[in-house]
């Protein structure tokens, strides 16, 4: 009789048993799970997106809960921020990504929409070490400063509002450890951006009140930009809504004719970027050629829209064909070249720019031909209307400059496809254009050391095709 409850007890024993999730295991599942779920959510209309979007944080921290063992209870509360401030970030994003994924471009949140974010806690300097709550503190803050900059229109109005703003919000933070963190993040979210470009006493200002190794960097990394505007001739070529736009100029040593010039256009999605965002000026040096870097607005920086952007352009265009005897330039030899951003405005004054902006030859890497089928460019376009005005791949110039283009088979910023759209039309309309494909590559193909050795090769004989 005593050995069957010995073998009962055994065979139960012997029985599988359940996995059981760790919390490393939980947070890694709902990692992979939240971009597919979130982007579905933000479909619904907000009130439904609300209670969905709730109730999948309801889920996921009930699985945190069953995790059986933690270290402690402090372990126990950091999983479990994790999970709470990721969420909140999508509450965050939701507005625009509602208006892209749900073509809903005029939606405003309610006015409670913030309420349960504002009564999260943003004064844990302790929970710093994790993404997550640095990441929504920060984009909290960003959210917080582009309100305060519609709210202050035209009060705000400078070169640097963004970084201001910034300053301003971080400000509420009264906890010393997680404002210092902010205010190093706004300066070098600034300097990856923008460089130094219109910085005056702002690092100083950091650098009194957050003071350490952490700043210091940031300082020299600023002084070093800062040193980047000497050893050339700057000079102010427009002033737009109180913005002093400047044209960087560097001139071959020792020509003794007039010499051909190329206007840089960098790239940043219209939305950000430096004029001295620019590996490939140095092809154009290389040559001998006088090369003008251009400061145009952005978004980011000034509150513009492509079509403020292309105005820009077509007006530093203009500025150096009737300076160009000042520097030494041929004025018959101006050309227009750039990156991304910078290509499509580059392309757009082939296509659309009156004789007087109209560069003389254009060299567009990585460009976009197609502003109409993206949500994001139509909104910074300011409408549809916009977008395909200033699309060159609906208006081929058949008596434009000779283009030369180079893009990549997998861009998923600025579409091969569409690029192939435009050369076969401008083709078919006469117009002169090169152009290099680049077959297994993406958006940043000059990354690529062998394919920008052969994109400067081929750009060069362009070039001397051209008379350039």
């Amino acid at each position: 009789m005593t050995v069957l409850p010995l073998i009962a007890a055994l065979l139960f024993t012997l029985q599988p048993t359940e996995a059981v999730e760790t919390a490393d295991e939980v947070v890694a599942a709902w990692t992979e799970e939240l971009g597919p779920t979130f982007r579905q959510m933000a479909t619904l209309e907000e009130d439904a997106f609300i209670h969905a979007w709730h109730e999948e944080l309801e889920r996921w921290q009930a699985r945190l809960r069953a995790v059986p063992r933690y270290d402690d209870d402090q372990a126990a509360e950091r999983y479990q921020a994790r999970i709470l401030y990721e969420w909140a970030v999508g509450r965050l994003l939701y507005p625009n990504y509602h208006r892209d994924l749900a073509d809903h471009p005029d939606y405003e949140p309610s006015r409670g929409y913030d309420r349960y974010l504002r009564r999260l806690d943003l004064g844990r300097p302790d929970l710093l070490g994790l993404e997550e709550y640095s990441s929504f503190l920060v984009r909290k803050r960003n959210k917080d400063a582009f309100d305060l900059i519609e709210r202050r229109k035209g009060r705000l109005n400078d070169g640097t509002r963004n970084l201001t703003a910034k300053l301003l919000i971080n400000r509420r933070f009264r906890n010393d450890e997680i404002r210092c963190f902010l205010e190093r993040e706004a300066l070098a979210d600034w300097l990856e951006y923008y460089e130094a470009d219109g910085l005056t006493d702002e690092p100083a200002q950091i650098a009194k009140s957050c003071p350490g190794e952490e700043t210091d960097a940031l300082l020299r990394q600023t002084e070093a930009y800062q040193d980047e505007r000497e050893g050339h001739i700057i000079e102010v070529f427009k002033t737009a809504e109180g913005h002093d736009l400047e044209l960087h100029l560097y001139l071959p040593d020792g020509a003794s004719e007039p010499r051909p010039a190329m206007l840089w256009f960098h790239g940043g999605g219209w939305s950000f970027g430096s004029w001295n965002w620019c590996g490939p000026c140095a092809w154009f040096k290389e040559r001998g050629m006088a090369v003008a870097q251009v400061e145009y607005r952005v978004e980011g920086r000034h509150g513009s829209t492509i079509p403020d952007s292309y105005e820009d352009t077509l007006d530093a265009i203009r500025w150096l064909k009737e300076n160009a005897s000042e520097y030494g330039i041929d004025p018959e030899r101006i050309g227009a070249a750039g990156f991304s951003a910078g290509a499509h405005l580059s392309l757009a004054a082939a296509s659309f720019a009156p004789d007087a902006a109209a560069p003389d030859l254009v060299a567009a890497i990585s460009g976009c031909t197609d502003l109409t089928n993206d949500p994001y460019t139509v909104r910074l376009s300011g409408g549809m209307d916009n977008a395909r005005r200033l699309s060159p791949r609906f208006a081929p110039n058949p008596e434009g400059p000779p283009i030369f283009m180079a893009n990549a088979e997998y861009d998923t910023d600025c579409s091969f496809e569409e690029a192939e759209a435009f050369v076969s039309a401008a083709r078919d309309v006469g117009a002169a254009v090169e152009f290099l494909p680049q077959p297994d590559r993406g958006h940043f193909f000059l990354r690529d050391p062998e394919r920008s050795a052969q994109t400067k090769d081929a750009v060069y004989r362009f070039l001397d095709e051209n008379g350039f």
